[in-house]
């Protein structure tokens, strides 16, 4: 960033401006890490870069601030959210195999019971996905204020930016590594393919015409032959009963494999939603608080320049020699 002041100040060729918050990082690092190692900055980076020792294998590891937070941030999340009552049933929705249907009294009627369920368990998903990551974040921010010290958890934002009072240098560089955190774990999660291979997964069980039209991208969780499938498959007949019924128990394998793999896809479309919603949440609130501390960095080397100008003026006025 000098650098770059220093080209612009002397009207040279101007290299493209560097990004503050990556230079921070970058300084931070090179005066807290290599030769001479600033006693200051190497304070700040210890503060920010902690070592840990493992409970289980007693052996110490570096565990950064900003991603202890951000990990901290998703799992309370996400246990929130899978601990409201109409979500714990999805939580808790066990697998089942092909003897409970094939041994069931009623092959059609048990698949139909399933495919409510499953029904039911997306459409409370969808419905609870749509504002309550949100509401946990925000509620979780707001309770906070509310707590002692003492009381927050590694997923309130004030452990690590006011508790113990740390430098206002050592925040800001907490935020900025934040935020590089937090974006390339947003980045990182792509909650829309996962919804769709939650949806193709009924592709083996919808009709060729359906198939065709919503093979690539389908738009619904939607079954439409699997009832027709599960009649026809009991109603095998004399023959099939002789042949050990081997088209029902085809058919069983298939729908168990599908139902396991929905229920499963389900919960992890959803997690990746919840992390997906405050990942960003707490991206702009880390946005906000930078522009913040921007501007008081930017007041703090402001009042800097004028008390050393205060200070020059002062000591030439005192060693100004005196008339004789």
């Amino acid at each position: 960033m000098a650098r770059y002041k220093e080209q612009l100040a002397d009207g040279r060729s101007i290299d493209e401006e560097p990004d503050i918050r990556d230079t921070y990082i970058r300084d931070l690092h090179q005066l807290a890490r290599e030769e001479p190692r600033i006693p200051f900055f190497r304070r700040v980076y210890d503060q920010l870069f902690p070592e840990v020792e493992d409970e289980k294998t007693h052996e110490r590891a570096t565990r950064p601030l900003h991603a202890t937070y951000a990990s901290a941030l998703a799992d309370y999340a996400a246990q929130t959210f899978w601990n409201d009552a109409e979500m714990v049933d999805i939580r808790q929705r066990g697998t089942i195999d092909s003897s409970s249907l094939t041994e069931s009294g009623g092959l059609t009627d048990t698949v139909r019971r399933a495919e409510s369920g499953l029904e039911r368990d997306f459409r409370l998903l969808e419905a609870a996905l749509q504002s309550r990551p949100e509401d946990i974040f925000i509620n979780a921010s707001i309770s906070a204020d509310n707590l002692g010290q003492s009381e927050w958890a590694a997923h309130h934002l004030q452990a690590y930016m006011i508790q113990n009072t740390p430098h206002p240098v050592a925040v800001r560089a907490f935020l900025f590594h934040l935020r590089k955190e937090l974006i390339e774990r947003r980045a990182a999660i792509d909650s829309r393919n996962l919804r769709l291979r939650l949806f193709r997964l009924a592709n083996v069980f919808r009709d060729d015409e359906e198939l065709q039209s919503n093979r690539n991208r389908p738009t619904a969780r939607s079954t439409s032959r699997v009832i027709d499938l599960a009649t026809d498959a009991e109603n095998g007949g004399l023959i099939s009963s002789l042949l050990g019924n081997r088209k029902k128990k085809a058919f069983a394998a298939d729908y168990v494999t599908y139902y396991n793999s929905t229920i499963q896809r389900m919960r992890e479309y959803a997690n990746a939603v919840i992390q997906e919603k405050v990942y960003s949440l707490a991206l702009a609130d880390c946005e906000e608080l930078i522009r913040v501390f921007t501007g008081l960095f930017a007041e703090i080397t402001e009042i800097s320049g004028v008390l050393a100008r205060d200070i020059e003026q002062e000591k030439k006025r005192l060693y100004q020699p005196r008339r004789q």
